[in-house]
């Protein structure tokens, strides 16, 4: 059973900063240098500069800088604190395509920290440890979270219609911006005791899936162990025992979850050798719609509405692109049908492990120091196509995403798919609501 609690958040007083939007920024870890540079320009009091700097020129470490400047903007007045332990509502409203209008509703609250390995929380994707430490040092210097870890769990018909009647209903909006211009955003602060307690109380009944933000869960449970070691004290509650997490529920009407497309640079390879290669262990179908781009569209169109059992991707080189049916060589037939259920025969899986790893000769995760080899990651075609076109990625592979269910039955059975297997769109940004360890928890909190 997962504890959830209220808590004190820091958030941009406006007064101060004006728009909210010119202050927040996407999480650090979808944040490419071009888009760093539009964040940095854009408001000198963008959260960018706490959660990826400048470097600074006397080689200190930039998490050193960031703690010096977010003592700056607090001592300034930047930010407000709320004036009670709270639970808060975010609420996120959008358009998709053609797929219509969306909102999203999550709950911003404190997790207390669970190790994976105990159950309840259920991490679903590989980390990197480099990134793992960079984080660390930034929570130990700053000691605070500029950034909610993104969690499922299992709601039901209850909670929604609590949720979207009575707490929107009645609590005070404290934050209304939008961000970027397509997204509209609200925190709202729910002021009912009893309300806050009855939601937190439906939160995490069945476990605490990890949507996005594994490696600040991971960040937070090595904080904690240093924490715990230095105050030498084993019993008690401490502000680092715990990490704001943002809640939604696995069946709300807006949670989507996005195919993350992987485009391959320094492969040292012609797009004629890879593409031999490839029709060596499955089948290449060759699409020819129009124009190269309108190719692409169709494509992707293609094979993230397949409903096959069996994977399927996009292959996509300069001026070619393909269907790609490949054989499966990690697991008998016979395993098929249990694709819910087993990670080897995820599309994500296969496109790494055989298609990558095996069918190319090439480092199966993109992480080679050293090496001009890389793997990019994308949910925008124009991106693939401009990348291919231009040169900067040899080729490009489209893919399907994971469902949700397939992505939970898997991370309760402890197995963990490949980095950036997810994305779920839109991202929960930086800067909305911060936990400060110094005075964000009180003992108090219901």
């Amino acid at each position: 059973m997962a504890e959830v609690r209220p808590f004190r958040a820091l958030y941009y007083d406006t007064d101060k900063v004006g728009d909210a939007g010119r202050v927040i920024a996407p999480p650090y870890d979808v944040i490419d240098e071009s888009q760093r540079l539009q964040l940095l320009s854009s408001h000198p009091r963008n959260i960018v500069r706490l959660i990826l700097p400048e470097n600074p020129a006397d080689n200190r470490p930039w998490q050193d800088v960031a703690a010096a400047t977010y003592s700056r903007w607090r001592d300034e007045g930047v930010f407000r604190l709320f004036p009670q332990a709270t639970v808060y509502v975010y609420r996120q409203t959008f358009k998709l395509d053609d797929r219509g209008d969306f909102e999203r509703l999550a709950i911003i609250a404190l997790y207390r920290l669970q190790d994976q390995e105990d159950g309840g929380i259920y991490p679903h994707e590989k980390t990197f440890p480099q990134v793992t430490r960079e984080q660390l040092r930034l929570l130990s210097s700053c000691r605070a979270s500029f950034s909610q870890v993104f969690a499922l769990f299992r709601d039901n018909d209850e909670y929604r219609a609590l949720l979207r009647g009575k707490a929107l209903a009645s609590g005070q909006k404290i934050l209304d911006f939008r961000f970027p211009a397509s997204i509209g955003n609200q925190l709202i602060a729910l002021k009912d005791r009893g309300l806050q307690r009855e939601i937190a109380s439906m939160v995490g009944e069945g476990g605490v899936f990890i949507a996005d933000g594994h490696h600040r869960y991971e960040t937070a449970l090595a904080f904690r162990r240093e924490c715990r070691s230095c105050s030498g004290d084993a019993g008690g509650e401490l502000p680092c025992d715990f990490i704001s997490m943002a809640f939604v529920g696995i069946n709300d009407p807006g949670l989507l979850l996005l195919p993350v497309h992987r485009l391959l640079s320094g492969t040292e390879l012609s797009a004629e050798d890879m593409l031999r290669s490839l029709s060596s262990e499955g089948f290449l179908e060759e699409v020819k719609t129009g124009v190269w781009e309108e190719s692409v569209r169709e494509t992707c169109c293609r094979v993230i509405n397949n409903e096959e059992e069996d994977p399927i991707f996009g292959v996509v080189t300069p001026g070619r692109v393909h269907i790609y049916r490949p054989d499966i060589a990690d697991a008998p037939a016979d395993d098929r049908k249990g694709a819910e259920a087993d990670s080897r025969l995820l599309d994500v899986t296969v496109l790494h492990r055989q298609i990558i790893g095996r069918t190319l000769g090439l480092p199966e995760t993109g992480d080679v120091a050293g090496e001009g080899f890389s793997i990019s990651y994308t949910v925008d075609l124009s991106e693939i196509m401009e990348a291919i076109s231009a040169g900067k990625a040899d080729i490009a592979f489209l893919q399907r995403s994971p469902s949700l269910e397939q992505a939970w039955s898997l991370a309760v059975r402890g197995q963990k798919m490949p980095h950036k297997s997810t994305y779920f769109y839109p991202k929960m940004p930086s800067g909305l609501a911060i936990y400060d360890h110094r005075f964000s928890l009180t003992r108090d909190s219901w």
